[in-house]
């Protein structure tokens, strides 16, 4: 599966075309693919560094790979998981699994997936990747703030969906 993250938090998929014709192929041949809209991922300032690192640029905007987006996927689902554990324990009490409280487990998970995408988080933007997206209209999160110079920092807010988002991210 492929995704199209376009200009204007427009994020569409396909599958189409095989991911490991990526790169190899001209992106001007997913042109004419049929592109359905993504409903479960949303543009966010997370998902536009990733982009900005790991996407391929084509004419209507960045592609990107089921794997390129395994550490951000990861990290929602680990999120989510320990949010449920969290509020489970709130409303039953402590659950416990072999021995060991169930929201220690879910935490480390959690930790271990949120590790991964500050990795990649840690490398630049790709300068080529960033001046076509603002080529296309987009804008890029401002570079030296402090979510895009220390993601260990602060990476809960990268992930959740920014207001008004339409194309541009928060300036800070």
């Amino acid at each position: 599966m492929i995704r199209l993250i376009a200009p204007f938090a427009r994020i569409r998929w396909t599958d189409q075309f095989p991911e490991r014709f990526l790169g190899a192929k001209d992106p001007a041949e997913v042109e004419g693919l049929r592109w359905q809209d993504e409903h479960q991922l949303k543009m966010s300032e997370g998902l536009l560094e990733l982009a900005l690192r790991r996407g391929v640029p084509c004419r209507q905007g960045l592609l990107l790979t089921r794997s390129s987006l395994l550490p951000l996927q990861r990290y929602m689902d680990a999120r989510a998981a320990h949010v449920n554990a969290l509020e489970s324990d709130r409303a039953h009490g402590p659950q416990f699994v072999a021995g060991r409280r169930f929201t220690e487990s879910t935490n480390d998970a959690f930790s271990s997936a949120r590790s991964a995408v500050e990795l990649v988080l840690r490398h630049p933007r790709d300068r080529r990747i960033e001046a076509h997206w603002l080529a296309l209209g987009g804008s890029a999160p401002a570079t030296g703030s402090p979510e895009s110079l220390e993601p260990a920092a602060a990476t809960d807010h990268l992930w959740k969906q920014t207001p008004g988002m339409r194309g541009k991210a928060n300036s800070r």
